[in-house]
């Protein structure tokens, strides 16, 4: 009896000893899920902040390609407006120079007028005027660049064009196809300095005893006032040679332009120059291919068409003209 009572008495008291030992758990796993939610409301912020960076950097790059097409829409904008100043600066030299004839000519009838006799009248029939315009209604008197007969191999004489810089040049003379031959362009095998933007191929660049280019301008007024022939050398493993009997070189606004090439012969199966190919340089690609730039592929500028030329990158080229008159 008495032990059945100590029993009795031992139960509640296991109870509370079982009780109080699992309370320590207890507040353990109360933490624990407290900060699970607290991580869980965390993960939540982070990722709500990470969607919002990520759909910020997807308007940043469409606001990006957006100014790179206001970019590139401008700077063809630039270039219109070049091509116009240029042609309007042409237009206002012809009209100062037609301005100069027309006082030049009433001072002549002057002349006539005060009874200067036959030979002033003679002298008014026999008045010419030459434009430094390379207008295509106006005649340049151009100077014999490179001379037809020379004994040295190389000279080097300065040309003086009008409206243009003077700038030296080099003429060869080859026994097997004669003297008067021009070289206006010249690229190494392995430089790199042909690869020049439009404006320098403009201008022209370079040194005549090194790599060099004439000038698209110097070249347009040179082949478009008088007739000229193009010889071009390409030697790099192989050697391939293309002469043809008439090279004319457009303008600024024709994008300088093959605006006449026939009559070619030799390896012409190695060089697609079709007339009407304008020239191209890594910044102002006219090739025509729309998969490609190949003046910034290749590292130089010429008359791409929309298929890419034999010319490699590392190739030597030549390129001379030889007026015909």
């Amino acid at each position: 009896m008495i032990l059945q009572a100590v029993f009795l008495f031992l139960i509640p008291v296991s109870l509370a000893l079982e009780q109080e030992s699992s309370y320590p758990l207890l507040t353990l796993l109360e933490k624990c899920q407290s900060k699970n939610y607290q991580l869980q409301e965390r993960l939540s912020e982070v990722q709500s902040q990470l969607y919002e960076v990520n759909l910020n950097s997807q308007k940043k790059d469409l606001e990006l390609q957006s100014l790179k097409a206001q970019i590139a829409q401008q700077a063809a904008l630039i270039t219109q407006l070049k091509d116009q100043i240029s042609d309007l600066k042409q237009t206002c030299e012809l009209g100062k120079l037609k301005d100069l004839f027309s006082e030049e000519l009433a001072k002549l009838r002057e002349v006539v007028k005060s009874g200067s006799g036959t030979e002033a009248n003679k002298a008014e029939k026999n008045t010419t005027i030459t434009y430094t315009t390379q207008s295509k209604s106006t005649q340049v008197d151009l100077p014999d660049g490179c001379p037809s007969t020379q004994d040295e191999i190389y000279v080097y004489p300065e040309i003086h064009l009008p409206g243009l810089e003077p700038f030296q040049v080099t003429c060869y003379s080859f026994n097997e196809i004669g003297s008067g031959w021009m070289e206006v362009y010249y690229k190494n095998n392995t430089s790199t300095e042909l690869n020049q933007t439009y404006d320098q191929y403009i201008n022209g660049f370079g040194d005549i005893f090194g790599e060099h280019f004439i000038g698209l301008e110097k070249l347009h007024t040179l082949t478009s006032q008088k007739p000229h022939e193009v010889r071009l050398n390409v030697y790099g493993g192989i050697y391939y040679e293309v002469i043809c009997e008439n090279f004319v070189v457009g303008g600024r606004s024709e994008g300088y332009s093959l605006k006449q090439i026939d009559g070619c012969r030799g390896d012409t199966s190695h060089f697609n120059l079709i007339q009407g190919t304008k020239f191209s340089t890594f910044d102002r690609d006219q090739d025509g291919s729309p998969d490609h730039n190949w003046a910034r592929e290749l590292g130089y500028g010429f008359w791409f068409g929309s298929e890419k030329l034999i010319l490699g990158r590392n190739q030597f080229l030549d390129l001379f003209i030889r007026r015909k008159d």
